[in-house]
């Protein structure tokens, strides 16, 4: 799996009236991270905790009335490589996928001191 850095905001602004789910830091595994994410994220009854089902998910985003869902992390996850890389990916590709005009727009945001690490590990991949 492949991410693009250039997908995601370092320390930038909170989009004004987006609705804003906060991820807190800690988060060190991805059952961590699935407990984190339905309740900030207020994920559907059928999101089966799994990264298919989170890709769906983040897809979709019917149940949030804003236009705008602004996934703000206050640390880089402390998830297994593997499975860090999984989940840029997936916020990767769902940020891209989500075009002007439609019904949503997800923007994702890390701290600035989470760039360098970003950058680490695109070139490592």
């Amino acid at each position: 799996m492949t991410f693009d850095p250039a997908a995601f905001r370092f320390g930038g602004p909170v989009p004004r009236g987006a609705h804003v789910a906060r991820v807190p830091a800690g988060i060190d595994s991805k059952a961590t991270l699935f407990r984190a994410l339905v309740p900030v994220l207020a994920l559907p009854a059928y999101f089966g905790a799994n990264w298919d089902a989170l890709e769906e998910c983040l897809r979709d985003l019917s149940w949030i009335g804003p236009k705008t869902v602004a996934l703000v992390h206050e640390d880089l996850p402390d998830l297994p490589k593997k499975e860090l890389l999984t989940y840029l990916s997936i916020l990767s590709d769902a940020v891209k996928d989500w075009k002007d005009g439609e019904e949503h727009a997800l923007v994702v945001i890390f701290p600035a001191k989470a760039k360098t690490n970003f950058e680490a590990l695109a070139s490592r991949r």
